[in-house]
């Protein structure tokens, strides 16, 4: 049973997704305006400068859709998951080696590289995120780094 609606949001590039949308006579069809996304009645500026949250964000500003500040370093210790006491003269960075599927992550080592990396030059707080599962590998990764820390 074919369903009515009234609009879509093309987030991504989506060739499949966006002739799909017009093959079912959404009336509305919202995207960037980035090659793949075909057929839509109302296309966004992309600027590929510009971080995905932040473009994320002002796709939805766009609509009207309310969001909350996307202020990050203040986030950055605040989030409940995590009891940091961090060096707030230094910048932050938040990174989530893993994916759900495995195929797709880069090898634990050169994580571990990088971080080390970052770790020596004392510039800054690395956040180590995942989830539940990733518990383990989050806290090896963040082993023996001192401005390191994992999810819990």
């Amino acid at each position: 049973m074919l369903k009515n609606y009234d609009k879509i949001y093309l987030i991504r590039k989506s060739k499949t997704l966006s002739t799909l949308s017009w093959l079912a006579n959404v009336r509305e069809r919202v995207g960037f305006n980035i090659p793949g996304n075909r057929f839509l009645t109302k296309t966004l500026k992309y600027n590929s400068e510009r971080h995905v949250v932040d473009l994320y964000a002002d796709f939805l500003r766009n609509e009207n859709i309310p969001i909350n500040s996307l202020d990050y370093d203040d986030t950055f210790a605040q989030h409940s998951n995590y009891d940091l006491q961090v060096d707030t003269s230094k910048k932050n960075i938040a990174i989530n080696p893993f994916s759900r599927d495995t195929i797709k992550d880069w090898k634990f080592s050169y994580w571990y590289e990088v971080l080390k990396i970052l770790d020596d030059t004392n510039k800054y707080n690395v956040l180590v995120l995942g989830g539940k599962k990733d518990y383990s590998k989050c806290k090896k990764l963040a082993k023996n780094l001192k401005n390191i820390y994992r999810s819990k």
